[in-house]
């Protein structure tokens, strides 16, 4: 059992990736066909939070990423989005709200996908070539 300890805490690390209010205007990279999630807190002046005109509005800059689903976040009484990487390239993630009238972006997420590297067999033996490049990390 102690062998397979770093090979669990090596897949454990690449888990769905989870992204929180203090990614917040941060470049984070996500191998294409990986699902992510960004957790947004409920906004405190928001009276009625499901009222759909109180959600942020979340607008993608960038053919990489797109919106999958929107459901409610049982931890802290906000939302989470799940997005789905599509396409190599970057995408530009910004959720803004009304504020008196005028609509203020307040939460930035840069992404850039990357195509994952297909598995081969070398010398030592196989290795997995997304996580011996280095591509598994936020």
């Amino acid at each position: 059992m102690r062998k397979f300890l770093p090979l669990l805490a090596m897949l454990g690390a690449c888990s769905r990736p989870m992204f929180r209010e203090e990614d917040n205007g941060r470049q984070v990279s996500v191998d294409q066909g990986r699902v992510f999630t960004i957790a947004r807190e409920a906004a405190p002046s928001a009276a009625a939070p499901e009222d759909p005109s109180k959600l942020p509005a979340v607008e993608i800059r960038g053919e990489s990423v797109r919106l999958l689903s929107i459901r409610p976040d049982p931890e802290t009484g906000g939302k989470l989005f799940e997005f789905r990487a599509d396409r190599p390239g970057p995408a530009e993630i910004t959720f803004s709200r009304e504020d008196e009238g005028a609509r203020v972006s307040d939460y930035a997420l840069l992404v850039r996908v990357w195509q994952p590297i297909p598995v081969h067999r070398a010398r030592v033996g196989l290795r997995i070539g997304w996580f011996h490049r280095g591509r598994c990390r936020r």
